[in-house]
C-alpha cells in the first residue's frame, strides 16, 4: 500500500489525504449511530477509523528525527516541532 503511480513512494501529502478520508468516514458513521438507530454503522464506522488512525501513526513521522508529526493541518509549520528541522522534502511540489 505503500507504492502509487508506477512503484513511486507516496508523499506526506497522499497519506495525509487517506488518513482524513478513512477518519472522517469512520467517525461519522460512528456518529451517524447516534441519530439513526441502526448499530450496523458501529462496526463499518470502526473499520474505517482505526485503521485509519494506525496509518496516520506509523506514517506521518519527521524524515530527520522520525517522531509523530500528525496532521499539519493543526500548526500550519513547515518545520518539525520536535527537532525543529526543515520538512521541505515533505512539502515538494512536481515540477513540470
Amino acid at each position: 500500500m505503500s507504492k502509487n503511480n508506477g512503484g513511486k513512494k507516496w508523499n506526506y501529502k497522499q497519506w495525509t489525504i487517506l488518513t482524513r478520508a478513512l477518519c472522517l468516514t469512520g467517525g461519522v458513521l460512528l456518529l451517524g449511530r447516534l441519530f439513526v438507530d441502526n448499530a450496523a454503522l458501529v462496526l463499518p464506522g470502526l473499520l474505517l477509523l482505526i485503521p485509519g488512525m494506525l496509518i496516520a501513526a506509523f506514517t506521518l513521522n519527521c524524515p530527520h528525527c522520525g517522531k509523530l508529526i500528525g496532521d499539519l493541518l493543526t500548526h500550519n509549520s513547515k518545520k518539525c516541532p520536535h527537532c525543529n528541522k526543515p520538512l521541505e522534502p515533505i512539502f515538494e511540489r512536481k515540477k513540470k
